[in-house]
């Protein structure tokens, strides 16, 4: 449940990067996601202790690769799919160029914003990750993206 338009999620995630911006890293949460979320909430992006852009061992994968081309191609359906602006500026960062300045949030459809939807391939990633951890974060799939699962999942049986 959000309230003053804050999502509670997000705030947990941008105050343990404040704390321990390395564990944070470690868990997929990146300079990039920290500052989106700082823009979305009219702030500009603070100093944190020193941290890595992304951790030492992160290497671009296909996926990532697919992802950005998606994003690039067609914004809209990348976000509705659960690939954000931050995801994307992250992928930036890998390549070795500076993610892009922070952007007002862009709106998402009513529709996304309702009813979070799982899809076939939500359960697929869970279910591999799940079963291996380290080999679903070598393929891009952190432990952020089975936060954001539960998350959804949650939303949609109505628990919390």
């Amino acid at each position: 449940m959000q309230t003053g338009g804050v999502d509670p999620n997000a705030q947990k995630w941008a105050q343990f990067y404040e704390r321990d911006p390395n564990a944070a890293l470690k868990s997929g949460y990146t300079k990039a996601h920290h500052d989106a979320y700082l823009a979305s909430q009219g702030r500009a992006a603070a100093p944190v202790a020193a941290a890595p852009a992304a951790p030492a061992a992160t290497q671009m994968t296909a996926n990532d690769e697919k992802w950005a081309r998606f994003y690039e191609s067609d914004a809209a359906t990348a976000i509705q799919s659960g690939y954000t602006k931050a995801h994307y500026d992250a992928y930036q960062q890998k390549r070795g160029g500076a993610a892009p300045a922070p952007m007002a949030p862009m709106a998402q459809p009513a529709a996304a914003q309702a009813a979070p939807q799982l899809s076939a391939n939500d359960e697929k990633w869970a279910r591999f990750y799940e079963s291996d951890a380290a080999k679903a974060t070598e393929s891009g799939y952190t432990q952020a993206h089975y936060a954001d699962y539960q998350r959804k999942k949650s939303a949609a049986t109505g628990q919390h």
